[in-house]
């Protein structure tokens, strides 16, 4: 994601204004406040603070609130404060992410310990009783703790604003179909309506017209370039030079089609009839080698598959790698994955990548070049994403790419062990 996340810090105090015998405690407070400030500046963009602590200050706060554009609220009572204003301040935050902090200003307990020391560290009173307002309205968040320089502290606010950022881009981001939904497999089957609804991609139906102007208008000189960028790179086996020809001026159709439109993603539906009238062959290798960019492009027109390797990519700033379970090996707990089409080529192990014939295809005459390869190790995150009736179901694991010679003839795959069977 981009930039630094914009964190709202909302101060929940005691009132003791008027109170001339608390000057000192007011100042050490304040100094509390700026450690605060000072510890969080060195990972987010922070507004404010808006400290509550009167009806006055309410009011600003919620009108802050209101005005500024944010990805997640960060909410911590600073010392002391009743949960009362709380209901005030959801409706200024509104739907955006809320982190409820039970802040302390140390970590261990000074001793002996002064009023004021006393007085400083009690904020977890207000906090637990917000645990209840919170739960009681049914509003979700997400509860941490400790003092600012505590490590756990902070891995927790930089996980929450990663999660913020992605939601806000999920607002915003653009999906591309050629030419359509996918119609194969009720369980997978995502409404763009909802999609947009629930979780904000636009969802955007490109025919297969746009997509044959695309390819006829690949300038010649850049289909040229992408043609010597393959033989420089990568073994061609099996292809003759129209057939390598056609699949890439397909691939740079691709490009300037998402280019076109301001996607974010742009999938291909190999399963459509009309595809295979109109080109005879799907889309087989990866648009994004000249200029790396940031689209993404997958083989299937799958929106929860859309929507996880959107998310996958946000999170982890890695390419991804389009995989359905082909066979598990259960003494071993290792897994055998993969899929035809789009896939992204820097993701294969160097010494066992090339490109040849697209044999799923090739079968039934629709002849193209494909990427051939099984993944370099490393550690991998799986990550699935469901739309059920009664909401969205997330699925995440994590793995060990292993090493290994080509596994599986014909389909991009890989070979992986799971951390947990």
């Amino acid at each position: 994601m981009q930039g630094n996340a914009r964190v709202g810090l909302v101060l929940m105090r005691e009132n003791w204004s008027g109170m001339d015998q608390m000057q000192s405690l007011k100042e050490t407070i304040e100094n509390d406040a700026q450690v605060i400030v000072s510890r969080l500046e060195k990972l987010f963009e922070v507004l404010g603070p808006w400290v509550v602590e009167s009806t006055e200050s309410l009011h600003a706060c919620q009108h802050a609130l209101r005005e500024n554009e944010l990805d997640f609220v960060l909410l911590a009572f600073q010392t002391f404060a009743q949960d009362t204003p709380l209901a005030l301040l959801l409706q200024a935050i509104g739907t955006r992410p809320i982190v409820l902090w039970c802040y302390v200003p140390w970590s261990r307990l000074p001793r002996p310990t002064s009023y004021n020391d006393l007085q400083r560290g009690l904020g977890p009173v207000g906090t637990f009783a917000a645990l209840g307002t919170l739960r009681n309205l049914d509003v979700p968040f997400l509860y941490t703790f400790g003092a600012p320089d505590d490590p756990r502290l902070i891995q927790d606010l930089v996980v929450a604003a990663r999660a913020a950022q992605v939601r806000q881009g999920l607002r915003s981001a653009r999906f591309g179909l050629i030419p359509s939904y996918c119609d194969q497999g009720q369980s997978i089957f995502v409404d763009g309506t909802r999609l947009r609804t629930d979780l904000g991609p636009v969802v955007q139906l490109i025919p297969i017209e746009d997509y044959m102007k695309a390819i006829s208008a690949v300038p010649e000189e850049r289909l040229e370039a992408y043609l010597t960028n393959l033989s420089q790179k990568y073994s061609i086996i099996g292809v003759s030079e129209d057939i390598l020809r056609r699949s890439a001026a397909a691939a740079l159709g691709l490009e300037r089609l998402a280019q076109m439109h301001g996607l974010d993603l742009l999938a291909v539906n190999e399963n459509a009839p009309e595809l295979y009238e109109a080109l005879n062959f799907r889309p087989a290798l990866y648009p994004d080698l000249l200029e790396p960019g940031k689209v993404l492009y997958q083989p299937a027109c799958d929106l929860g598959a859309a929507t996880a390797n959107y998310i996958l990519n946000c999170l982890t700033d890695s390419p991804t790698f389009f995989l359905e379970m082909m066979a598990w090996d259960e003494p071993k707990n290792q897994v055998v994955g993969g899929h035809g089409g789009l896939q992204n080529p820097v993701l294969g192990a160097p010494e066992y990548i090339w490109i040849g014939i697209d044999l799923e295809l090739c079968r039934v005459g629709a002849e193209s070049a494909s990427f051939q390869m099984i993944t370099r190790p490393g550690r991998v995150t799986l990550f699935q994403l469901r739309s059920t009736p009664r909401g969205w179901q997330a699925v995440a694991a994590s793995g060990m790419c292993l090493e290994s010679q080509p596994l599986v003839e014909g389909w991009p795959h890989t070979l992986l062990r799971l951390d947990s069977p």
